[in-house]
C-alpha cells in the first residue's frame, strides 16, 4: 500500500502544495475542493470497501484516477499542455510492477513503483527497473 499510496496520492498532493504559486480562496475554490473531496470519498468507499467484482472494480478505479488528473490541469488553465498522456503535451509518469487495471483489488497492496517521471526527468528508478 505504501508504494501506491504514495505514487498515486501523496506524491502528487506534495508536488502541487510545494510548486503552487501563493493561492488566494474564494468562494467558488472552497466548492470544487468539497465536490473533489466528497466525489474521492465516495468512489474510494465504495471501490474499496464494497470489494465489488474485479470488473466493475477497475471500472470504478478509472474515475478515481483520472478525473483529478484532468480536473487539475483545467482548473490550472493548462489544459492544452497537460492533463492527458498525449503528443506534445507535459506528462509526470509512474510505471507500477503490476497492471494496477487487471490484477484484483488484493492485489493493488502488493504493486510497487518502478519508475517515476516528473517533467521528463527520472526521479526514482527501482534497482529492479535499471
Amino acid at each position: 500500500m505504501g508504494d501506491l499510496l504514495g505514487a498515486l496520492v501523496v506524491a502528487p498532493v506534495l508536488l502541487v502544495w510545494v510548486t503552487a504559486p501563493a493561492f488566494l480562496a474564494n468562494r467558488r475554490s472552497y466548492i470544487e475542493g468539497a465536490v473533489q473531496l466528497t466525489s474521492l470519498a465516495l468512489i474510494s468507499w465504495y471501490v474499496f470497501g464494497n470489494q465489488p467484482p474485479v470488473g466493475i472494480f477497475h471500472q470504478a478505479l478509472l474515475y478515481v484516477i483520472f478525473p483529478f488528473t484532468i480536473w487539475a490541469a483545467y482548473a490550472a488553465f493548462e489544459e492544452d499542455i497537460k492533463g492527458s498522456i498525449t503528443p506534445r503535451k507535459l506528462a509526470d509518469m509512474v510505471v507500477f510492477s503490476k497492471d494496477i487495471m487487471k490484477i484484483p483489488p488484493k492485489e493493488l497492496l502488493e504493486t510497487k513503483a518502478l519508475l517515476t517521471i516528473i517533467g521528463g526527468k527520472i526521479v526514482y528508478q527501482a534497482e529492479s527497473w535499471k
